[in-house]
């Protein structure tokens, strides 16, 4: 009996830790990093600045946007 009870408390401990948004930060500073990377490169004074920023992409690459037109596709 006691024994049930400690492995209960045990996995409850376990779903909580797993479960914690402190886990994810990470991906979230990294996705952020990114996009401050992407919009501090785009200066129209400096066309190698573009380039990194425009590097950063993929060749097919989707806009939305909650203006019409909504969607942008492709490599331009």
């Amino acid at each position: 009996m006691n024994f049930k009870r400690t492995a209960n408390i045990g996995v409850l401990l376990l779903a909580i830790a797993v479960g914690t948004p402190a886990g994810f930060a990470s991906d979230k500073s990294e996705v952020a990093d990114a996009v401050h990377r992407f919009l501090d490169n785009l200066d129209p004074d400096h066309p190698e600045k573009v380039k990194i920023a425009l590097s950063m992409c993929d060749s097919e690459i989707s806009i939305l946007d909650e203006f019409p037109p909504n969607e942008w596709h492709g490599p331009n």
